[in-house]
């Protein structure tokens, strides 16, 4: 479904996914790997109207999600946006290939969500499609 590059200098290895190289981390025995798609939408933090919405944006969409998280960092002074998942590695799932794909579309549909979550809050509902000045 993806091949693995060599691990990177931070000990995360990089697979190319429709296109997105998502990072994972796996350790030898344990039974879950998580996954990254990281960077993939940044704001300057002296913009404090867009690092406040970007905060709540994250805060909604993870409220509304239960397999991916949204997570910002903070480096050189750019927010960054990102999401990951927590996969199990077992092999006594049945269709293995269905289960691994679903699992990097639902991390790769964060973006979108995300983006129509922020949508909402910059025309000024509260993110759920609900208008937050009535």
């Amino acid at each position: 479904w993806i091949s693995v590059r060599t691990p990177s200098p931070q000990g995360l290895s990089v697979a190319p996914y429709k296109g997105v190289n998502l990072c994972l981390i796996v350790h030898d025995g344990m039974k879950f790997a998580r996954i990254f798609d990281m960077h993939w939408m940044k704001y300057p933090v002296c913009n404090l109207e867009m690092f406040s919405l970007a905060c709540k944006a994250v805060n909604e969409v993870n409220k509304r999600s239960w397999r991916t998280k949204v997570v910002y960092t903070i480096e050189d002074g750019i927010l960054w946006i990102n999401s990951d998942a927590l996969m199990a590695l077992d092999y006594g799932i049945s269709d293995l290939d269905q289960y691994f794909s679903s699992t990097l579309d639902c991390l790769l549909d964060c973006r979108n969500f995300y983006d129509d979550v922020m949508y909402d809050l910059l025309k000024g509902s509260d993110g759920d499609g609900n208008d937050s000045k009535a």
